[in-house]
C-alpha cells in the first residue's frame, strides 16, 4: 500500500523495503513500483556463495519431492526456513564442540564460537550472546530470477558483520565491558 501511494504522489525515489518487499505475493501486486525498493536482509538467494546456492538448491529439490507443488511461497528457504537451517547448523556445531547436550556445556562452547553459515561467517558474541553476522542490501531489479517469473533481488552489497551489529558496549548491555 505505501509503495503504491508513494508512487501515486510522484515520489520517484529509492525506498527501503522490509522483508515483505521481496515476498512473492507482494511483488506481483505492486508491479514495477517494486523496482524502486532497496531491500536489506541477512539472508537472500542472491548472496553468491557456494553454500548459499547449495542450500537453496537442496531446499527446492526436497520441496518438490515432498510437496509436489508449485506454490511460489515454498520455493525458497529465505526468511524463517533459511534462518532455521543456518541456526540449527550453528547449534549442532556448538553441541559437537561441547561434546555434550548439557545446556551449560553448549553455552560455554557457543560463546565466542565462529561458524561458516551459508552467507558467510557468523559468531556468537560471548558477552551478550548476540549473533553477529553479515547483512546484505540489494536493489529489486527487472530481471527475472531463476525461481520466479517476476523482478527479484540483484547482486547484494555486503555490510560486514561488525558494522551491522549492535555495539558490544556497557551502555547496551552491562555484561559487555
Amino acid at each position: 500500500g505505501l509503495l503504491k501511494q508513494a508512487s501515486s504522489l510522484g515520489l520517484n525515489i529509492k525506498k527501503i523495503g522490509s522483508t515483505f518487499a521481496a515476498d512473492p505475493t507482494v511483488v506481483p501486486e505492486v508491479g514495477d513500483i517494486i523496482l524502486k525498493v532497496v531491500y536489506p536482509y541477512d539472508l537472500m538467494w542472491s548472496v553468491d556463495t557456494p553454500e548459499n546456492k547449495d542450500m537453496f538448491a537442496k531446499f527446492n529439490q526436497r520441496r518438490r519431492e515432498v510437496f509436489r507443488d508449485t506454490d511460489v511461497l515454498t520455493k525458497w528457504p529465505e526468511g524463517s526456513s533459511g534462518h532455521t537451517i543456518n541456526g540449527f547448523r550453528f547449534l549442532f556445531a556448538a553441541v559437537e564442540k561441547a561434546g555434550s547436550l548439557d545446556p551449560e556445556a553448549v553455552i560455554a562452547a557457543w560463546e565466542g564460537m565462529k561458524y561458516k553459515a551459508t552467507t558467510g561467517e557468523v559468531y556468537m558474541r560471548a558477552c551478550d550472546h548476540q549473533i553477529v553476522l553479515p547483512m546484505f542490501v540489494a536493489e529489486m531489479i527487472p530481471d527475472k530470477n531463476p525461481l520466479y517469473d517476476f523482478p527479484w533481488l540483484g547482486k547484494p552489497m555486503v555490510v560486514e558483520a561488525e558494522a551491522a551489529a549492535i555495539p558490544a558496549t556497557a551502555d547496551y548491555n552491562p555484561r559487555c565491558k
